[in-house]
Parts: structure tokens; sequence; C-alpha cells
């Protein structure tokens, strides 16, 4: 998966940590939560360090090719039937999707 795409999960779990859901789930999102985030902070530095640069847009692409970066991260899938009655808006759903796992018979 791209560093990108841990912006996206981080959003999405963070959403989930404020939910109602059964102890099972919870736990998953939570260490997932904590996976993501332990690998977003080099990234947050150094996007920070790039932000104090004069050349922008020097800057701007040095961190578009940090975000295109693959990273192996071994996360917990989150399976759609496990969040049956918990109010998530659709684009929850989307930030999550690389580690939401549909029911097979769908």
């Amino acid at each position: 998966m791209k560093v990108r795409t841990l912006y996206d999960l981080n959003a999405g779990l963070s959403d989930l940590l404020d939910k109602e859901i059964p102890a099972p789930v919870a736990y998953k999102v939570s260490r997932n939560h904590a996976k993501v985030t332990e690998e977003l902070t080099p990234v947050e530095e150094q996007r920070q360090k790039l932000a104090e640069r004069k050349d922008t847009a020097k800057a701007d692409k040095e961190f578009g090719e940090i975000l295109n970066e693959d990273v192996k991260l071994d996360i917990s899938k989150i399976k759609v039937d496990d969040l049956q009655g918990v109010d998530i808006k659709p684009r929850v759903f989307a930030l999550l999707d690389e580690i939401i796992e549909e029911d097979d018979n769908e």
C-alpha cells in the first residue's frame, strides 16, 4: 500500500474510534490505528521539515514522492458484517477501503 493510503486509513480509523462497536472489532480498530499512526509519525516529521523550505515547489514534489512510497503494514481486515448496526457514513467506508472485507455472499 502507498503512504498516501495511510492518511485515508488514519482518518477512517479515527472516526471508528468514537463509535460504539463490539469489543473484538474495537480492539482491531484500536490496534490498526496505533500501527497506522506509528507509520505516519516519520512521514509527518518529514512533511514539517519540507514545509519550512523556501522552495515550496521542490518541497511539494519531494513530499509527493514520499506519498507514493510503498509500505508494508500488518493490519487486520474489518468485516462489514462486524459493523452492522453502527452508524457509519459512506465516506468512512471509502477511507477504509483497503481494510474492509465484504461478506463472500455479496
